[in-house]
């Protein structure tokens, strides 16, 4: 009888995590033919959730305290890999109409991509055995609780790390916490993100821009690297410093030149979209 309550628990548990409370109870009974309520299956779920989040505190506490000890020599190293971690925030809304960050991190594998896909025909790597960590908290603390799953994956000790990332201060803290020496690039989406947002500032205000001038940008940024990119938004911003937010665009691609070769990052066989 315990086994089969045991049961009913981790299936209930399993359709909430992916579905509204009252959604996962009546899948519960459609599937299992156990009925409980909406409130039963929130209980359970975030019981659940709570001894889920208290283990992983543990490991990340475990983890970090080792990571200041000196290692063992005969300790074992983790399987040699090439790994990229990814990390980002996105807003959520809780009650009382309070927005709040629920930050992530990505760890995964990288490797050769021999079929790449009509979508992607350029596509040299591609990054597999993915797996998450994220937690609604401030990014100090964020950054001590994932250590547990990033040391889990063999982050730490893997030979060739890289970070694809935006370029929020709170994710470069991140990576000089965990692998300070992990190549460091800044996600392409992101910077063309910038680069269009540039575009549509001038032309607002009357600037005019050749049609394909935000293309031939991406080009040359991304087969070419940030040289000429740079140089081209650095005198728009020159000539045209009246601009409205115009400087916070160009400074922040300035700033992060060094995370932008895209050329290089490739030829090392990196991803340069986080994806």
């Amino acid at each position: 009888m315990q086994t089969k309550v045991k049961s009913d628990i981790q299936h209930l548990v399993h359709f909430a995590s992916l579905h509204a409370f009252e959604q996962a109870a009546n899948m519960l009974q459609q599937h299992h033919g156990v009925h409980v309520s909406a409130s039963t299956s929130r209980r359970q779920t975030e019981a659940l959730g709570a001894c889920a989040e208290a283990v992983q505190n543990e490991q990340a506490m475990t983890t970090l305290v080792q990571k200041d000890a000196k290692p063992k020599p005969d300790a074992a190293p983790k399987e040699a890999v090439k790994q990229v971690m990814s990390s980002d925030g996105s807003y959520i809304s809780l009650r009382g109409k309070v927005w709040a960050e629920v930050k992530t991190v990505l760890i995964g594998e990288v490797q050769e991509n021999p079929r790449p896909s009509k979508e992607r025909p350029e596509q040299e790597v591609k990054t597999t055995k993915i797996s998450y960590f994220s937690r609604l908290t401030d990014s100090d603390t964020f950054i001590e609780l994932a250590t547990g799953e990033i040391d889990r994956r063999g982050f730490l000790e893997a030979k060739q790390v890289c970070a694809v990332q935006d370029g929020a201060e709170w994710i470069q803290s991140l990576i000089d916490a965990q692998r300070a020496d992990a190549v460091r690039i800044l996600d392409f989406y992101h910077a063309a993100s910038y680069l269009s947002d540039i575009a549509t500032l001038l032309t607002n205000t009357g600037m005019p821009l050749a049609e394909n001038w935000l293309d031939e940008q991406l080009h040359e940024l991304k087969h070419h690297g940030p040289a000429n990119v740079l140089e081209e938004v650095g005198q728009l911003l020159k000539d045209h410093p009246e601009v409205e937010e115009l400087a916070t665009k160009v400074h922040y691609l300035q700033k992060r030149e060094p995370l932008m070769h895209y050329p290089r990052f490739q030829q090392q066989g990196w991803p340069i979209g986080s994806g």
